[in-house]
Order: structure tokens, then sequence, then C-alpha cells
């Protein structure tokens, strides 16, 4: 846990102004006047250097406690029919997005690969 030692204030205190902080867009004077109507008088300038001081550590402990996703990850392979014609999937695309870039009439010579399986067996030239 976060070390509190020596901080003139209790520990729910600092974490509560140190939260309502990070999460809402306040600045550290209505900050003082909102902890200030719940009984603690604290100076904007303790704020600050509790957010400063607190903050990364609260982020270093939340940080280790999340859990680990996954190491690696593989997108599927996927067969698309595209106007009559099969298409690799993510060829079409980079394809699609290599169109909105040159422009509506251009064509952008990326290239399906054809699956020899597929029904519609087109030229593997996406448009």
């Amino acid at each position: 846990m976060v070390d509190f030692k020596g901080a003139h204030y209790p520990k729910s205190v600092i974490l509560f102004a140190v939260f309502f902080y990070l999460r809402y867009p306040v600045s550290y004077r209505d900050l003082e006047e909102i902890i200030e109507e719940r009984g603690v008088d604290v100076d904007h300038a303790t704020l600050n250097r509790w957010v400063v001081n607190y903050s990364p550590l609260i982020a270093a402990k939340a940080q280790a406690k999340k859990r680990p996703t996954a190491i690696s990850w593989r997108m599927d392979e996927t067969y698309i029919k595209v106007r009559g014609k099969c298409m690799y999937g993510i060829a079409k695309l980079f394809t699609r997005a290599c169109e909105g870039l040159v422009g509506a009439g251009s064509r952008c010579h990326l290239g399906g690969v054809v699956d020899p399986e597929c029904e519609g067996i087109g030229t593997g030239m996406a448009v």
C-alpha cells in the first residue's frame, strides 16, 4: 500500500482528494472548497502536493494489481466476397483504406489473395 507516514491528514482524506482531482475536472481551489464542505480545512497548495506525490504511487499500485492481458494475439484470416469475387479480408481492408486516401476514382493496387477453394474465384485484384 502507499505509505502515508508523516502526513498530517488521515489517509482517507488524502485518497479522497487525489481520486476526486484525478476523476473530475476541478481546479485545486474548487477541490479545496469541496473538501471544506466535508469539514476538513486544507489549502490548495497542499492538495497540489498530494496529487503530485501520491498519484504516481497510486497508479503504480493499481497497475501492479491489474490483471495481465494476453501475451500474444492473432488475427483470423478471412475470405470475403466482394462484388462477386473472393478476396482475402485483410487485403480488402487495406485496399479500402487506400481508396479513401487516394480518391474515389483511383485504384490502389495492393491486390487481394484469391482463395482457390472459394466459390467466386476472381482475378484477385481489389478495387
